[in-house]
């Protein structure tokens, strides 16, 4: 494994820091394998001598400081755990609505009428999607785009 290989998989390893943390680790293994090399020693055999980037994040993770690993956003969670809710709740009802209306009508069916008088037909049943349903789905889901989207900027 060479230098630009070990800092990779060494930074996927770091992935619950925060990015400063991440980048000073990397940037001090980067500096410790360039040594290495300058003392006559191969990017692989320098790399070799330190371990593998598991265990090299392993001894980094548990050296950690709290306040140095990433936040869990509280908004964000429930954004996502909304957004899925919803669409799950909005499929099922697609999917009730174009099941019940290939297997039989939901609706009923009323003549009232006499031999004297003019015969009316009502018609009762769901005939109108739940539109609001979809709105606010459609909605959430979009607020935690933008929300996710907002925030990776700011980062």
């Amino acid at each position: 494994m060479n230098k630009a290989d070990f800092l990779c998989a060494l930074k996927k390893e770091l992935k619950s820091l925060k990015k400063t943390e991440i980048q000073k680790n990397i940037n001090y293994y980067d500096e410790l394998i360039s040594d290495m090399t300058e003392h006559h020693m191969t990017e692989e055999e320098a790399v070799s001598r330190i371990g593998s980037p598991k265990a090299a994040a392993g001894e980094i993770l548990s050296a950690a400081a709290p306040e140095q690993f990433r936040k869990k956003d509280p908004v964000l969670i429930i954004l996502i755990l909304a957004s899925v809710l919803l669409a799950a709740a909005s499929l099922y009802s697609l999917w009730k609505r174009t099941v019940s209306l290939s297997v039989s009508i939901d609706s009923s069916v009323a003549i009232i009428g006499g031999a004297d008088g003019p015969t009316s037909i009502f018609l009762a049943g769901r005939i109108t999607p739940p539109i609001p349903l979809y709105v606010v789905t459609i909605a959430v889901i979009g607020a935690a785009v933008i929300y996710y989207i907002v925030r990776r900027r700011r980062k």
